[in-house]
């Protein structure tokens, strides 16, 4: 598991997972991934809810996912 934490004054939202932390803002391309610079989609706010990129996830967390189109079905697992 890991922690997520949100920031609603600069609209940033902080993850810390596997001993890696990293922040990320709403409508932003740029992050921080252990205080280094990375490039991402920019997350966005649906619903209420803040989005960040699975691929992002995936590659800085080493989340997996599957996808199943027919039943739009989402499987996430670390």
């Amino acid at each position: 598991g890991g922690d997520i934490e949100w920031h609603g004054d600069t609209r940033e939202l902080e993850i810390r997972c596997r001993g890696r932390q990293a922040l990320v803002q709403v409508d932003s391309s740029l992050g921080l991934v252990d205080g280094e610079p990375v490039t991402l989609a920019p997350p966005k706010i649906l619903s209420g809810t803040t989005m960040v990129p699975l691929d992002f996830l995936r590659d800085h967390f080493g989340l997996e996912y599957r996808w199943d189109p027919e039943n739009w079905e989402l499987d996430l697992w670390l």
